[in-house]
């Protein structure tokens, strides 16, 4: 019965709640903070203008809703195109992460044809036991990219070889038998020789996984 009183006094309280506040991280494809600031922003079909909610990435008590926001990169200037996005208003508090626009890539990297011969990226997991019966293999996942993500195994001795084009930063997950062992963040450039090398040290601690959120009490 308390908990049901909990649980609706929660949902009256938010019931009541009729504005919120946003903010907008604008990032590139690598992760990396970039230097915006919100211009115009007004609710759909030429709705609610809401511009002067905002302060540099930060908007404040503004009423529940969908707005299309323009985002200017600073210092202004005239070759800087506005990014326009979405953003719903639907609670307290929200955070936006905004993926601005790419920047074409050199015309090598695009599409393995045109890669050096030699391309490969060469990895080595430290210190690798390989006395296990398990078989070892890494998850690589696009931390920002879209990309899809990637498996590999790793051999026998401790090694692993990756023959398609990776940029960016990724999460490495390193699984044996089932289950995660560690975790790095790895990152992958454009090598002009065709071959990178990484090296993946295990943590002698294993990572915390299956927490799950306490209630605090008010």
């Amino acid at each position: 019965m308390v908990l049901l009183f909990a649980y609706l006094a929660l949902a009256v309280t938010a019931l009541a709640q009729s504005d919120g506040n946003v903010t907008i991280m604008v990032v590139d494809r690598e992760g990396v903070a970039l230097p915006f600031m919100a211009g115009e922003a007004s609710g759909l079909h030429g709705g609610t203008d809401i511009s002067s909610h905002f302060n540099g990435l930060r908007g404040t008590h503004i009423p529940y809703g969908t707005y299309f926001v323009n985002l200017l990169r600073t210092p202004l200037n005239s070759l800087s195109k506005p990014i326009e996005t979405r953003i719903d208003v639907k609670q307290p508090d929200t955070l936006f992460i905004v993926i601005a626009p790419r920047i074409p890539l050199p015309p090598f990297s695009i599409g393995d044809s045109q890669l050096p011969a030699n391309y490969e990226i060469r990895g080595q997991v430290q210190s690798f036991v390989g006395t296990e019966s398990e078989p070892m293999w890494i998850r690589l996942v696009p931390t920002l990219r879209t990309d899809p993500i990637l498996d590999v195994e790793v051999n026998s001795s401790g090694e692993f070889h990756i023959y398609r084009v990776l940029l960016g930063r990724y999460v490495a997950l390193v699984i044996r038998g089932g289950k995660i062992i560690d975790t790095q963040e790895v990152t992958f450039d454009l090598s002009p020789t065709g071959v990178q090398r990484i090296i993946l040290k295990l943590s002698n601690h294993s990572p915390s996984f299956g927490l799950r959120a306490e209630d605090i009490p008010k």
